[in-house]
């Protein structure tokens, strides 16, 4: 294993914990707002809090299992699988660093869906308390924003491929065209 795989490693344990923590600190927030607001016997709402529940430990079961448990998997997803020699030349680590500043913003997307899934998950809970459907509009609003921010953290979570080789073509071309400009002064 070399640095970047360390790196890369240490990169996930981080945001594996960030992420955890974010998302028990919002289960234990819909948690009291939705126990808080339910009235006795009410079907609609206990599904819809086991609904949360599930949802809720599948995500932090799939976030502690890949970022934390198995952070080489993480890790060679940024990296590479093969066995690279300890990067000398700073370029080399320029397409490790961009993909590995996508994920960590992927990550903070996916904190902002989770966010906006809360707020979803609240409007809902207060259209089935009471039994209208006022303010559906604004749960369809909610949905909307939270596949967009689903959408592009799992782009960026994948390591935002097709940029990354986009920027690495373009900042090479742009090095040739600087080197052969100085070589005609």
């Amino acid at each position: 294993m070399n640095k970047m795989h360390t790196t890369a490693k240490i990169a996930a344990g981080i945001l594996g914990i960030y992420l955890l923590i974010f998302t028990v600190l919002t289960l234990i927030r819909n948690l009291s707002f939705m126990f808080m607001y339910m009235g006795k016997g009410n079907m609609p709402s206990l599904m819809a809090v086991a609904a949360f529940l599930c949802i809720t430990l599948g995500f932090v079961g799939a976030v502690f299992y890949f970022l934390i448990y198995r952070s080489d998997l993480f890790a060679n997803k940024i990296v590479g699988k093969e066995e690279l020699p300890d990067v000398e030349c700073t370029f080399n680590w320029f397409p490790f660093a961009m993909r590995l500043t996508a994920v960590v913003v992927g990550f903070l997307f996916l904190e902002k869906a989770i966010v906006v899934w809360d707020i979803l998950i609240s409007h809902i809970g207060f259209i089935f308390k009471s039994a209208t459907f006022k303010g559906m509009d604004q749960v369809h609003l909610y949905g909307v924003i939270f596949l967009i921010y689903l959408a592009v953290s799992v782009y960026l979570l994948c390591g935002a491929p097709h940029f990354v080789r986009w920027q690495v073509k373009k900042t090479i071309e742009m090095c040739k065209e600087f080197s052969e400009k100085q070589g005609d002064v």
